[in-house]
């Protein structure tokens, strides 16, 4: 199971949190780069801004897992950080079934990449250094849960 949460008491700073339950990895990431975007919502630095920019950033992973075909691989940015970006690397195993890992890239930083803008956020094998084992997770079982993160989160 993946799960998505949102600290509404925090803001900006460590309060978004991702759990890789089937390798009992969990990541925390700070909001303050989803109100900054001045791509979506330009000027605008609200929690409104900041949850309407996350569901589309989760939408945005729901499209690429839908579409993933066997052995294509897609990066799925979540921790944008000063210094890099963590991401949910995903492989398409089978029509089912999709390896997932987490890691991060340097070759972005969150100042220089928008979260608006996830369909743009492509990277080589070499980019990625990856934090966890892989796990096989069922297609399914992936946009479900994401889904119920965006629920959870609207």
């Amino acid at each position: 199971m993946i799960n998505i949460l949102m600290d509404r008491r925090i803001e900006g700073h460590t309060n978004l949190l991702l759990n890789l339950q089937p390798i009992n990895f969990s990541q925390v990431a700070d909001t303050y780069y989803f109100a900054l975007d001045n791509s979506f919502r330009h000027g605008d630095e609200s929690e409104e801004k900041v949850i309407l920019n996350i569901k589309r950033l989760l939408e945005c992973w729901l499209d690429a897992v839908k579409n993933l075909g066997s052995s294509e691989v897609s990066y799925l940015p979540f921790d944008f950080s000063d210094q890099y970006i963590g991401c949910i690397r995903v492989e398409g195993v089978d029509a089912n079934n999709l390896s997932v890992s987490y890691g991060s890239t340097r070759k972005f930083e969150g100042s220089s990449f928008r979260p608006s803008q996830c369909k743009q956020f492509v990277l080589d094998p070499s980019d990625y250094d990856s934090t966890t084992n892989s796990f096989i997770l069922k297609r399914s079982s992936f946009i479900r849960n994401i889904k119920s993160s965006i629920k959870r989160i609207f």
